[in-house]
């Protein structure tokens, strides 16, 4: 049984999101806890499925996938003011869904397409953190980054969705190389390493939002 540490800071990022669910709410961010709580299901889902079950994670995968590409997408394009950012990604939204659908429907079997499906994504969605943290700067909308929840959650979505998508994109080197650390792949290593980073920084935003919740309250 394998160590599964990014599970547990999952559970205590969804236990905060319940905790100060108003303050999310008050932030227009109430749509991260049943994200959260989702994700947190299918990841354990899929530990269980891989552990106790012995069978194959590929359709749990690729529904975490998804999920992630609409939320995440639609968080940027809603609190960007930027106009060139909100039509890149209406436009290119649909064509990374064909894909993923595509990749899950036709190559069923081959998890090489959906890494690449993977790769793709990932590089979708950096390029939206990177837009958004971009265009906020640019435009001074807040007082100091750090004050910014969905800034903190770009900064998480950046570092693991760019890692991640290098990572698969050397799959094949790494699985004929045969590359391990404590015996585990580092395709399948690296992405729990990652996950610690981007759950860590959706804690950091909802910790932000508990925190100008009380100042906005006590103004």
């Amino acid at each position: 049984m394998h160590l599964y540490l990014y599970i547990a800071l999952e559970l205590i990022c969804t236990g905060l999101a319940i905790r100060y669910y108003a303050a999310l709410r008050y932030f227009k961010l109430a749509g991260l806890l049943p994200f959260l709580l989702l994700i947190t299901l299918a990841e354990m889902l899929a530990i269980w499925q891989k552990e106790v079950l012995q069978v194959s994670t590929y359709g749990t995968n690729y529904g975490v996938a998804l999920v992630e590409l609409f939320f995440y997408s639609f968080l940027f394009m809603r609190f960007t003011t930027h106009r060139f950012l909100k039509r890149m990604i209406q436009w290119l939204l649909p064509v990374l869904l064909f894909i993923l659908l595509v990749g899950y429907w036709f190559y069923t079997t081959r998890y090489l397409a959906f890494y690449y499906s993977l790769i793709i994504e990932g590089f979708f969605l950096t390029a939206c953190a990177l837009g958004y943290l971009y265009f906020q700067f640019e435009e001074d909308r807040v007082e100091h980054p750090s004050l910014d929840p969905v800034g903190w959650i770009a900064i998480g979505v950046m570092i693991f969705f760019s890692g991640i998508s290098i990572v698969f994109s050397l799959y094949e080197f790494i699985r004929v190389q045969q590359i391990v650390i404590g015996g585990e792949q580092i395709y399948n290593l690296i992405p729990r390493i990652l996950s610690i980073v981007l759950y860590s920084c959706i804690s950091m935003a909802i910790i932000t939002c508990k925190t100008n919740f009380t100042s906005s309250s006590a103004s």
